[in-house]
């Protein structure tokens, strides 16, 4: 009798599981999806629907960055009927320089804030100083540490935003694949930094917002999306929605376009973007002993990203006050600043 050996069937079998997922989520909530957005990119001149995977179709026509704090565009259009003003006395912007000083968060599905979470936007508001900061999202986070944060910030505002479930008509199944095309395209049409909430802001980033894209290295092949420096329209922005045309949601393929693609498009178009190599993403998620048990020198750094997937992350204020590690020394560094 003929045998099959199991390790020659494992590839067809996770082939036939990838196969059956993907069509089952297609299919079983199809109304939802057809009703939803279908995302295309990167052309914004008239509708953010067009199809144009071309780079030079979105450097034709700079447009200024928005005057007020009302104006900001994320689809093409002002959505100053959507954004829900939780205070309203932002700062006044202080400089000129081509990114502006505004700060974007995106919040996708049901998310209950944490004390990581208060902390990122607190040390926005203290380091950055922006003139005004927006959480963009389909629903409004929730819980204790949600309150505190609208309480405490003066200049905090919710844009609603439909997850994108579509890019170029193909399924998008994990949310965080959905949070990084949202995010490249809210920098695109508004300028202005985006950070993950699990990033704490430690110093200004004035020298960075001279530069028209900034992103930081986070691994010899790859720079990271969880901070996102750059002016409205930046060229390098354009090239990197461009590369979602080819998008494909494979589990493998996790970072392929948020990490590896800048990485590839800098090597392309140096000229376009300033990598900080050091001193916005480091300690790295491939080194997290020297964020969760060592004490790294993070005196230099304009940001640390908290890698809460590969430690232990305080949760509240009483467990960072004798925490002798990197983790506690710039979550009590901000916790201790004054609003």
């Amino acid at each position: 009798m003929y045998k099959v050996s199991l390790g020659k069937l494992l590839p067809f079998l996770a082939v036939f599981i990838y196969l059956a997922v993907t069509f089952k989520l297609f299919f079983i909530d199809w109304k939802l999806y057809e009703a939803d957005e279908f995302l295309r990119f990167p052309s914004c001149t008239e509708s953010i629907f067009n199809v144009d995977c071309d780079p030079s179709s979105c450097l034709r026509k700079p447009s200024p960055p928005p005057s007020t704090k009302a104006q900001i565009n994320t689809k093409c259009h002002q959505i100053s009927t959507q954004l829900i003003s939780v205070h309203s006395h932002p700062r006044e912007a202080s400089d000129n320089l081509s990114t502006p000083n505004t700060i974007h968060f995106i919040s996708l599905g049901q998310w209950k804030f944490t004390f990581l979470n208060y902390l990122s936007v607190k040390s926005a508001h203290v380091f950055a100083k922006p003139l005004y900061m927006v959480v963009h999202g389909d629903t409004q986070p929730h819980g204790i540490w949600w309150n505190r944060t609208i309480t405490d910030i003066p200049n905090i505002y919710f844009a609603k935003r439909n997850r994108p479930l579509r890019i170029q008509g193909v399924y998008v199944p994990w949310v965080e694949h959905s949070s990084d095309i949202l995010r490249i395209h809210t920098v695109f049409d508004n300028g202005g930094i985006y950070i993950d909430t699990d990033v704490l802001i430690l110093k200004s980033f004035y020298p960075l917002r001279q530069f028209s894209m900034t992103l930081g290295r986070e691994s010899h092949y790859g720079l990271g999306s969880s901070i996102i420096i750059a002016k409205p329209r930046a060229p390098f922005l354009c090239h990197w929605l461009s590369a979602y045309c080819s998008y494909r949601p494979f589990v493998w393929n996790w970072a392929r376009y948020a990490v590896w693609s800048p990485h590839e498009l800098a090597a392309q178009h140096p000229h376009l973007i300033h990598v900080e190599d050091k001193n916005l993403l480091h300690p790295s998620w491939h080194e997290p002993d020297l964020l969760f048990k060592g004490n790294y020198d993070w005196s230099e750094n304009y940001a640390m990203h908290i890698w809460h997937r590969f430690g232990y992350v305080p949760e509240t204020p009483e467990e960072i006050m004798h925490l002798n590690t990197t983790i506690g020394q710039v979550m009590r560094h901000v916790y201790q600043s004054k609003l």
